[in-house]
C-alpha cells in the first residue's frame, strides 16, 4: 500500500480508513484548528475540567474542500454541512 496524503488548512479528524490493492475508503471530519494551553502542575481542578471540555467540543467546518493524493493522483471531495467527508476511491 502506498502513502495517502490528505491536505487541508485546518484539522482533519480521520475516523475510518481501510482498503485493499484496488479500493480505498477514508472517512472523517474537518474541524477548525485549535491551540491548547500547556498543562501545568499548578493548574487547579476547575482549570483542568474547563480545558478538557474545550478539547471535547468540536467546531466543524461546513462544505470544506479536502484533497487526497494517492499514487501521484489527486482526488477531491467536499465535506457536508457538519464537516463530514468520505473518499471512496477505486485504484487502477
Amino acid at each position: 500500500m502506498t502513502n495517502i496524503v490528505l491536505q487541508a488548512k485546518d484539522n482533519i479528524e480521520v475516523y475510518h480508513a481501510y482498503g485493499n490493492a484496488h479500493h480505498i475508503i477514508v472517512q472523517g471530519r474537518m474541524l477548525h484548528k485549535r491551540e491548547f494551553k500547556k498543562v501545568s502542575d499548578t493548574d487547579g481542578w476547575f482549570t483542568n475540567v474547563w480545558r478538557r471540555t474545550k478539547q471535547i467540543e468540536s467546531d466543524e467546518i461546513s462544505d470544506a474542500n479536502i484533497f487526497a493524493t494517492i499514487q501521484n493522483k489527486e482526488f477531491h471531495v467536499k465535506g457536508d454541512d457538519e464537516g463530514y467527508f468520505e473518499f471512496n476511491i477505486t485504484c487502477g
